[in-house]
């Protein structure tokens, strides 16, 4: 079971990359050594897929680095389950941080795709 929950995860995560690359997004990815140990050539596929991929390290539920550094505010760490349930594109937006291990939110992602595309948002 939690083979597969890894797996699930891993597929959303190359999804969400082929996405990105498609939409011509210059996206960063962040894995924890979890993912990182199960799945040892994630990294470098996200890399050769020309993104640039961080180790994500969770110190507390309000405490969490990039290996190399980030400068992503706390309050776009939850944007996925945000825009889930509001649909809202803040005008200031600068992260959108979307999680591959919530499968339940990918189709939220491909509409934030199209409503920021429509919105002239991205390329």
């Amino acid at each position: 079971m939690v083979k597969d929950i890894y797996d699930e995860t891993y597929d959303n995560c190359v999804t969400i990359a082929q996405l990105d690359r498609l939409s011509d997004i210059q996206s960063r990815f962040g894995l924890k050594d979890e993912v990182a140990r199960a799945f040892p050539r994630l990294a470098d596929e996200l890399r050769n897929m020309g993104f640039e991929v961080h180790r994500h390290i969770h110190h507390s539920k309000t405490n969490v680095s990039w290996d190399p550094p980030l400068d992503v505010p706390f309050e776009s760490w939850f944007f996925d389950q945000k825009f889930a349930s509001t649909r809202q594109i803040p005008e200031d937006l600068v992260w959108a941080v979307f999680h591959a291990d919530y499968p339940h939110l990918l189709p939220s992602y491909i509409t934030f795709l199209d409503k920021a595309k429509s919105m002239g948002r991205l390329g």
